[in-house]
């Protein structure tokens, strides 16, 4: 801890007893955070997690001083870019990214932003009067032309994918339209759990697809048990139906009372 002032070395001290209390400690990405929303999601986040903002160094520093007692915390070193703050709490971690996801905000696109999702410009009317705009739009590959007096257009456009960079055009057309298709909110890096590292991509988990990929591996397996006349307590029931059926068949067949 040479060279440190105390003052950081008591604020080093104090993230580290936070890494040291909570269960859960995740990474944060505030690059390009307005700040005039910064004391919105500190009062959003107070109900279930606390959020610190420090200075990269300290931040290390403190992992290095936890890692005594938690062991694999200095795991999270290697996502301390951009402008990384904590999050500390006692939330099941997936809980916790969907109440952070849940609580983003739309924003206009800037131009060198990435579209974080693919961005498409709907089919419909627009409040534009004919003009050099429609020239615009056609660079940017959108289809318009007048109608009822107003430009509309003509069918739906993706005008970005996913990763895409926006250029100044774009994003001049997007907010000219109403589109805001960026997000406003912490952006979770990773997050330490009991030794183990979860990184974004794990934890931007969709309920409702893996719900239906557990409905169909349950159909699949089902049908699969059926096929190879596999009885378990799940099927049994067919099993039985289809021999009474059979049975039932084989007495007709035969003209049996």
């Amino acid at each position: 801890m040479a060279h440190v002032a105390d003052s950081k070395k008591q604020e080093v001290k104090e993230l580290a007893d936070l890494i040291k209390k909570y269960s859960v400690v995740g990474i944060v990405d505030i690059t390009n955070f307005p700040a005039a929303q910064m004391q919105s999601i500190r009062k959003i986040i107070r109900q279930r997690a606390e959020f610190i903002v420090s200075k990269k160094r300290l931040m290390k520093l403190a992992i290095e001083k936890a890692k005594e007692t938690k062991a694999g915390v200095e795991q999270l070193e290697k996502f301390l870019s951009g402008m990384p703050a904590f999050i500390f709490s006692n939330e099941d971690i997936f809980k916790l990214a969907k109440f952070l996801e849940k609580n983003k905000s739309n924003a206009p696109a800037k131009a060198g932003q990435k579209a974080p999702e693919d961005i498409t410009v709907n089919k419909g009317a627009t409040s534009f009067m004919p003009g050099p705009i429609i020239a615009e739009m056609s660079a940017l590959k959108i289809k318009a032309g007048v109608e009822g007096g107003k430009i509309a257009i003509k069918e739906d456009c993706k005008v970005a994918k996913k990763g895409d960079v926006i250029t100044k055009q774009l994003a001049s057309m997007l907010s000219r339209l109403g589109i805001e298709p960026m997000k406003i909110g912490l952006n979770l890096l990773a997050v330490y759990d009991n030794g183990i590292i979860y990184e974004s991509n794990v934890l931007a988990f969709n309920e409702e697809e893996f719900k239906n990929k557990l409905n169909t591996g349950i159909s699949e397996a089902f049908n699969l048990s059926v096929d190879i006349s596999y009885t378990t307590k799940d099927n049994v029931s067919f099993f039985l139906s289809k021999a009474q059926n059979q049975s039932n068949a084989l007495k007709q067949e035969a003209k049996i009372e």
